[in-house]
């Protein structure tokens, strides 16, 4: 009669035997590929495509190249940016395969401008700014010191105080609704060193991910990073250059097209500074309710900022059918300008996908933790928008009174940081 024979290891035995069986599968010249070029490799550079919502959140904020250069260097939301730029400016046909032929352009201003009109505008929900689309009711005052008379006590409204404030693009005047957002983060003059020391430091980041790159396919050191226990072919890291410069040009002509289908005024006292009060009425803006608020910002401000929607984006093309005649959809004079992006933007995107496939592991890794950087940094640098102004609750009907009365009661101390 046949015996089994049952043997008994002790734990450090089975964790020794467990140990042994699993470094006999993993290769030793491909320290990381099993599981992080499985994983990491592939979902890494995919991880790009996304961000909805931080993408667009960046582009309504975008206020000049700075800002466009800093989106486009280590970028994220790569697909969000593609279909933004087609809805803003590329023709119907193209707008049709991202699903947006019958889209408004209010709603595209609502999604991706800075801009406000007499279809979108800013009001205060009583916990944060909200965008919607609608034609709101509310007064802009400015008070402009050693500028009062004794007509107007240093009180005016934005259409009145368009013979004081100094416009830096004559011609233009601020018309429909106001900007509050922009008017409630720092000045352009506040922003442009933090952009500008922002902007060379993802240029960096994004540049000593090519030269790592370089570095791990060239260098003497070359044979510590195998690929399939093989050197990578030489051809590997011009493919994931040549792709990460066209993504980053792509990527910053998308965002180039959609901030010139704005225009971006500055208004100034010089040298004086301006304090603004919004008074919200109560109201019904698409389907949503509004209280009436009385809205300041934190401190004053040096420049009163507008942004408008460039109404003529082109020549309008007559269409001839039989014996009517009807007008196409307008061409924008940055159609070509937003088709080149969207494809520059897609074909670097699969160059720089091939490319890292082909190289080293660690070069994927490099990529995902310098867009982890910088999309912290473009987060850091919208900060303000969680900045919550001084909004008041008034009553309904009565914001003008209220107004008038804490004017001729408080005086100065209306304003949050009170007037000097």
């Amino acid at each position: 009669m046949a015996t089994q024979t049952t043997y008994s290891y002790s734990p450090s035995a089975r964790l020794f035997l467990l140990i042994s069986g699993f470094t006999s599968i993993v290769r030793a010249e491909d320290k990381g590929d099993v599981v992080t070029d499985n994983l990491l490799t592939d979902f890494a550079p995919i991880l790009a495509l996304f961000g909805e919502k931080v993408t667009t959140q960046w582009l309504s904020g975008t206020f000049g190249w700075h800002d466009c250069l800093i989106f486009a260097v280590c970028p994220l939301g790569i697909i969000t940016a593609v279909v933004s730029v087609i809805r803003v400016a590329a023709p119907n046909s193209w707008k049709a395969i991202v699903g947006r032929a019958r889209e408004s352009r209010a709603l595209a201003e609502l999604d991706l401008l800075s801009s406000t009109s007499d279809e979108v505008c800013e009001l205060w929900s009583g916990q944060a700014l909200v965008r919607v689309m609608g034609s709101p009711s509310v007064f802009e005052v400015a008070y402009i010191d050693d500028l009062k008379n004794q007509t107007t006590l240093g009180l005016h409204t934005i259409q009145e105080a368009k013979q004081i404030l100094r416009n830096q693009k004559p011609g233009r005047t601020p018309t429909s609704a106001p900007n509050i957002s922009l008017n409630l983060g720092p000045s352009p003059k506040e922003r442009r060193r933090v952009l500008f020391v922002s902007m060379v430091f993802g240029i960096i980041v994004q540049v000593g991910v090519l030269i790592y790159g370089a570095l791990i396919s060239y260098y003497k050191w070359k044979t510590n990073f195998l690929k399939d226990g093989a050197t990578p072919p030489r051809f590997a890291y011009p493919i994931l250059a040549a792709g990460t410069i066209l993504l980053v040009f792509g990527m910053f002509l998308c965002a180039y097209v959609i901030e010139h289908h704005t225009a971006e005024d500055k208004w100034i006292v010089d040298p004086k500074t301006i304090w603004l009060i919004w008074l919200q009425r109560g109201q019904t803006v698409n389907d949503q309710r509004f209280e009436s608020y009385a809205i300041c910002p934190p401190r004053p401000k040096d420049v009163l900022l507008t942004s408008r929607r460039i109404e003529k984006v082109g020549s309008v093309e007559p269409v001839h059918l039989q014996s009517k005649t009807i007008e196409s959809d307008p061409a924008s004079p940055f159609r070509t300008h937003a088709i080149s992006g969207a494809c520059i933007t897609l074909v670097g995107f699969v160059l720089q996908f091939t490319g890292f496939r082909l190289m080293h592991w660690s070069a994927t890794i490099a990529q995902f933790v310098a867009t982890a950087i910088v999309t912290g940094l473009r987060v850091w640098l919208r900060r303000d928008l969680a900045e919550r102004p001084a909004a008041q609750l008034i009553a309904k009907k009565f914001e003008l009174d209220w107004f008038a009365l804490n004017l001729a009661i408080r005086g100065k101390e209306l304003w949050p940081s009170g007037i000097p």
